[in-house]
């Protein structure tokens, strides 16, 4: 591994702790964090009435859902869009910072489609509700025409309550 690709790893590990700690419950006087445990089986995926089915759609979603249950997006990175981003991440190297966030979230018991709304640029909007065992959290996807992954609102980058602003 050369020296780039380490410091480069190092800066992304240290960017995402931020990510991990809000994910976890961390912070000052946390205990470290631990893997989470590989789930059973993954979320089922379901479009709510009234949204159309779309077997393509779907077929991304479980795929989606199965990255999730095992906290592992390798496997995902064919779905993942050239021009795919993660909101505030600096490492021009999204995929990295895609597989890296994949470590640090619950997956959910399901995945349920709640809106499909074509944008003018040819890309669509996903919205859908991620049920947890005691909440859902609603989340959108920005897909190519193809179901490529441009962008999650699940995956950003963001500073956990009270951390403070890292300088560049």
């Amino acid at each position: 591994m050369t020296k780039f690709a380490i410091t480069a790893m190092l800066l992304a590990v240290s960017l995402l702790t931020p990510v991990a700690r809000a994910q976890h419950g961390g912070g000052p006087g946390a205990t470290p964090m631990q893997p989470l445990p590989v789930a059973e089986k993954p979320a089922t995926v379901s479009f709510a009435e009234g949204v159309k089915e779309d077997a393509a759609l779907e077929a991304f979603l479980r795929d989606f859902a199965e990255a999730l249950r095992t906290h592992d997006g390798k496997p995902f990175l064919p779905h993942l869009a050239d021009k795919y981003t993660i909101e505030g991440y600096p490492n021009p190297n999204m995929k990295a910072g895609f597989v890296m966030a994949l470590t640090m979230i619950k997956d959910p018991l399901e995945i349920v489609v709640t809106a499909i709304e074509p944008q003018t640029d040819g890309t669509k909007l996903v919205k859908a509700g991620f049920k947890f065992a005691k909440r859902t959290a609603n989340r959108e996807f920005t897909l190519t025409a193809d179901n490529m992954l441009i962008s999650t609102s699940l995956i950003s980058m963001k500073r956990a309550a009270g951390e403070p602003a890292r300088s560049h």
